[in-house]
């Protein structure tokens, strides 16, 4: 099974198409950190990227079971432009273990993978960031009440990563962030 860059460029115009501009950068990013850590795991690179990439695209009609609906928006566009049919199954494994199972029972490494870089990416600036303007703090304004619950949401998927890459560059960005919050 191999990937060109073609099929690449196509699978992001599609995501492109159904994300906002804040999503494709949160995409990007997770693409990039999921190579990064398959590359150390030695993983199928091409499952990561592909999964990365289409992790976010049912957001486009809200937050509600986006993840669900991801996965078959997925599913349907890798089957309409013939992509390996073990490629779509191990993408679409990925994207449903994402909501359905907790990541210490993930049976891929690539699943593993995958969540670590969404996770790593929203603890990263960016992905707090990410979380303010999507949730607009949810917290009425309270600067306090909106540090502590970054840093919960922050620590709580930092505990959950599955990789050891994952663990060490989570960590990098975990004490980033602490670092970043001293200084204030």
């Amino acid at each position: 099974m191999e990937i060109s860059k073609e099929q690449i460029k196509q699978i992001e115009e599609f995501v492109k198409s159904k994300v906002n501009s804040l999503d494709w950068t949160h995409t990007k990013a997770v693409r990039n950190l999921g190579l990064k850590i398959a590359k150390q795991e030695k993983a199928d690179k091409e499952i990561i990227e592909v999964t990365c990439l289409l992790h976010n695209v049912g957001r486009h009609k809200g937050r509600e079971k986006y993840k669900e609906r991801g996965a078959d928006m997925a599913r349907k566009y890798l089957e309409k432009n013939n992509f390996d049919q073990r490629l779509i199954e191990e993408v679409i494994y990925c994207l449903n273990a994402d909501f359905q199972i907790e990541p210490k029972d993930f049976k891929t490494i690539e699943a593993k993978i995958f969540k670590d870089a969404d996770s790593i990416d929203k603890i990263s600036m960016f992905g707090i960031l990410f979380f303010g303007i999507n949730n607009e703090l949810l917290v009425n304004g309270d600067y306090d009440k909106a540090i502590e619950k970054l840093m919960e949401k922050t620590k709580k998927k930092l505990d959950r990563l599955a990789t050891k890459t994952g663990k060490e560059m989570g960590k990098e960005k975990y004490l980033e962030f602490k670092k970043y919050l001293a200084k204030l």
